[in-house]
């Protein structure tokens, strides 16, 4: 309720994850709000990451990968972004380095300049959700056989 959760959103979040009613409300609920608003997230959307992905809920910060934030930060994704970040795609936080340094690696193999890896995760972060070899290249392969640019379709237009 502190952070303008209504009943209704209270009930609608235990409807689709049972177990967020038995979650300790210091152990592990204040804990990530407390994470989120220091990455950024303004308290008025504090609420959408804890709806919209269950695995956010049912880990606790201090379970995720720490060296997450400074990684980001190397790539250009600055505190300053991060609240854009996480509204856009709450499962982010979750993900371990390994996830993300095969999607680098993928994106720098195509050719897509470093300096423009952050700007493509900021826009577009959901793309370290998909499987580098079922989709991603696939993907890139297609695009190659017509004649395009993968490394300036990555940085012009991530969401393809």
């Amino acid at each position: 309720m502190e952070l303008g959760l209504s009943l209704g959103q209270t009930k609608g979040i235990t409807r689709r994850f049972p177990a967020f009613a038995y979650y300790s409300l210091e152990g592990k609920i204040k804990p990530l709000v407390e994470f989120l608003l220091d990455l950024g997230v303004p308290k008025s959307n504090i609420v959408h990451p804890c709806q919209e992905a269950p695995v956010v809920r049912n880990q606790s910060p201090r379970e995720s990968d720490p060296n997450n934030v400074v990684s980001f930060e190397k790539l250009g994704i600055y505190k300053k972004k991060w609240a854009k970040v996480i509204y856009r795609f709450p499962a982010l936080l979750t993900y371990s380095r390994q996830k993300f340094q095969t999607t680098l690696d993928f994106l720098l193999e195509w050719g897509v300049p470093e300096d423009h890896i952050g700007k493509i995760l900021t826009n577009s972060p959901n793309i370290t959700s998909y499987s580098v070899e079922e989709k991603l290249h696939p993907t890139a392969e297609y695009f190659q056989a017509m004649g395009i640019d993968v490394a300036f379709l990555f940085v012009r237009s991530p969401q393809t």
